[in-house]
């Protein structure tokens, strides 16, 4: 994510996509400007480059995301970046090989501020990692719960559960249509919504078959009828 900001009373923001594959491709969103692709040849610097054209850089980090061990590849852009550098944290790891604690403490090292998403994943990277910890804020993943115990829900509505973000194995979206299996009983019956992309890399791998499969394993439980999927992005 590259930020652009204009200068004034008000913070009027210009966001763009860096976007990071293992095959060159294009893409026909506006808002994508560059593609690093893993495995090119000079693809740190040209991406670094890129980046030192916004205001800001916003980093995602998650070891599968780029290339080389651990996704080490990363280290090689942070290092020609001029701009400030903001990481975000998706994985602090609890029982990390030696090199994947050397790369997060060199990421952490080399930003300016460091996102964590969860106070268990700051405590981690406090306990297990040598970081400066006045780089790093906690920003909460979600949204906090607002409702209000006042507020009645409307006449024939139904109960939400919701699921947001890229979509991919290992986020529990299996156990969610299991457990609604319970709950179609219900008077009114319970709506899952799964929002969001398949995951960049899954899809690179195996297309939508992921996607299919919860389909089809939420018909086989009975319970399709309860299971939306919405595969973009919603505004709030």
């Amino acid at each position: 994510m590259l930020c652009k900001g204009s200068s004034g009373g008000e913070v009027d923001l210009a966001v763009s996509l860096g976007r990071v594959i293992d095959q060159p491709r294009r893409s026909t969103r506006d808002e994508v400007v560059h593609h690093l692709v893993t495995g090119s040849p000079g693809g740190e610097a040209e991406a670094a480059a890129i980046l030192n054209n916004f205001d800001v850089a916003v980093v995602q980090h998650e070891y599968g995301i780029y290339g080389g061990p651990d996704g080490n590849q990363v280290l090689a852009i942070l290092e020609r970046l001029t701009v400030p550098v903001i990481v975000i944290l998706h994985t602090v790891l609890v029982a990390p090989t030696p090199h994947q604690r050397e790369v997060l403490e060199r990421v952490v090292a080399m930003a300016d501020a460091v996102v964590t998403m969860t106070p268990t994943a700051r405590r981690r990277l406090f306990e297990g990692y040598k970081v400066d910890r006045d780089r790093v804020a906690l920003i909460p993943h979600g949204a906090p719960d607002n409702r209000s115990p006042e507020r009645q829900a409307p006449a024939g509505s139904r109960p939400t559960i919701l699921t947001w973000g890229l979509l991919g194995p290992g986020k529990g979206v299996e156990w969610a249509i299991d457990a609604l299996v319970e709950l179609r009983d219900l008077d009114p019956a319970p709506r899952y919504l799964v929002v969001g992309e398949t995951h960049p890399k899954v899809v690179e791998r195996e297309g939508e078959t992921y996607r299919h499969s919860l389909m089809a394993r939420a018909d086989a439980a009975g319970v399709g009828h309860l299971v939306e999927f919405e595969g973009q992005y919603l505004d709030v």
